[in-house]
């Protein structure tokens, strides 16, 4: 059971600004990869952001509302494939280790990422 005083993740990772800042950077990484791209060739990138900022920060135990479509909803049949998958969370990872974030807060970020692979891969 979580400590009442323990902080979220959200919060250890450095709320909106530091989620703001990964969304930003990972979709600059994920937009210019040749292996990735395609799949966000109709893509309303700056939606596609907003979405990924709400629900990083409900994820992570942020103040959001994310009202979007479910995992499975908005990625099965899009021929996601799991390598692409974990080339997205490569790019996840590296966006917050150049922001400096701490290996241990990667790491639970991770953990909340990994167990999404099912839901989004065909």
């Amino acid at each position: 059971m979580k400590s009442k005083s323990k902080k979220s993740l959200y919060e250890r990772l450095g709320g909106a600004e530091a989620i703001s800042l990964v969304v930003e950077g990972m979709y600059a990484k994920i937009f210019a990869d040749p292996d990735l791209s395609d799949f966000f060739k109709k893509t309303d990138r700056e939606r596609q952001k907003h979405m990924m900022t709400l629900f990083l920060t409900q994820a992570t135990g942020g103040p959001a509302d994310y009202a979007g479509k479910s995992m499975t909803a908005a990625h099965k049949g899009r021929g996601i494939a799991a390598k692409d998958f974990d080339r997205v969370c490569l790019h996840v990872v590296n966006t917050m280790k150049e922001a400096g974030v701490s290996q241990e807060l990667i790491d639970e970020t991770t953990a909340l990422l990994g167990p999404l692979k099912a839901d989004c891969t065909d």
